[in-house]
């Protein structure tokens, strides 16, 4: 079926339903599961609500069975054959600091507007499941979820729907992608990222480096939430530290119950910080010396013209529906009304 001629909007209404899907299949199912565990503990049952429980019961579905009905709804849509282009380590390591470049600028402005509108921060959803007792907590953020949002944002979505134009097919999947997290911080930064992620998929057709690249970046901000929360575990006088307190400190009278353990992971917070801020420094400069290199492939015989790309893409009910609910959880989250 590949390389079979079918109508832009067509493709894109189908993308639309099926990521509509993937969020309704997922986030449904996990709800279900909850109420459920919770309706047993109410009822006097024996069930033990443990953090790899919580994890399972709310990650499972959408990575699980959310991914499994995307699936089911897409694969039918004949897909484009990408060229394949080795990308060399250096390159790939120039594009990681080039993400770092946008990643996080876009995370302190999106932090700054949730924090003016009293919203969740993105933040929040990453460390509560740092301080969750369960190894499992790592393997969701690092390998799981990278795993399987770039076989359906990259692998399944750009597949399918570059036939229209690389450009198109990028701004598409990083859009949808963006909007997936229903969180307003975790939207910009990650349109940004998909953006990224989106063009080297389409110039290489290798899906393993997007996947790296995104596991590293969550890797990386992962390991940098459980280091700060062991060090304030271990030195919890560290998460109360003013003016005052560090007077006193000085002057003998105070202490910090300084452990081995707590200053290690502080050090590492710190190498941590200082390592993302050189990243996000360089990623920046270089952002700005290579954007004007940046080309995309217009040749396909589907490719959508510029001025016909909105009413192809957009105005169709799958994307309509999907850009609308999972834009309304992202105001209603920006306000603080929910908690993503």
């Amino acid at each position: 079926m590949e390389n079979t001629v079918i109508k832009p909007r067509s493709v894109f209404q189908r993308a639309g339903f099926a990521l509509l899907a993937f969020i309704l299949a997922g986030e449904g199912l996990a709800v279900i599961l909850t109420l459920l565990l919770t309706l047993a503990g109410a009822l006097g049952l024996d069930v033990s609500i443990n953090d790899t429980l919580k994890l399972l019961v709310n990650y499972i579905p959408i990575y699980g069975i959310g991914f499994l009905v995307f699936w089911l709804v897409f694969h039918s849509v004949p897909k484009q054959t990408i060229r394949k282009e080795k990308f060399s380590f250096g390159r790939l390591m120039a594009i990681l600091l080039i993400c770092y470049g946008m990643i996080y600028p876009l995370n302190i402005i999106g932090s700054l507007i949730t924090s003016l509108f009293g919203g969740n921060l993105a933040g929040e959803a990453i460390m509560e499941l740092t301080t969750m007792d369960s190894p499992f907590a790592f393997l969701i953020v690092v390998l799981a979820g990278p795993f399987v949002e770039e076989l359906i944002f990259r692998k399944l979505l750009l597949d399918r729907t570059v036939r229209c134009g690389e450009k198109t097919a990028i701004i598409f999947s990083a859009l949808c992608f963006g909007l997936m997290h229903m969180n307003f911080t975790q939207f910009l930064y990650s349109f940004a990222l998909g953006l990224v992620l989106g063009y080297v998929y389409c110039k290489s057709g290798k899906i393993h480096y997007t996947m790296i690249l995104h596991m590293i970046i969550n890797g990386i901000s992962t390991l940098l939430s459980i280091a700060y929360v062991r060090a304030m575990k271990e030195m919890p006088a560290l998460a109360n530290l003013d003016a005052s307190s560090i007077g006193e400190i000085m002057e003998g009278s105070g202490s910090m119950n300084i452990t081995f353990s707590g200053i290690i992971w502080m050090l590492i917070y710190i190498v941590l910080t200082l390592l993302i801020l050189v990243f996000t420094v360089i990623g920046i400069i270089m952002l700005i010396k290579k954007a004007r290199y940046v080309r995309f492939d217009c040749s396909s015989p589907e490719f959508i013209p510029k001025g016909q790309v909105f009413k192809n893409v957009y105005l169709n009910a799958g994307v309509i529906i999907y850009v609308v609910l999972c834009g309304a959880m992202i105001i209603v989250s920006l306000f603080g009304l929910i908690s993503i």
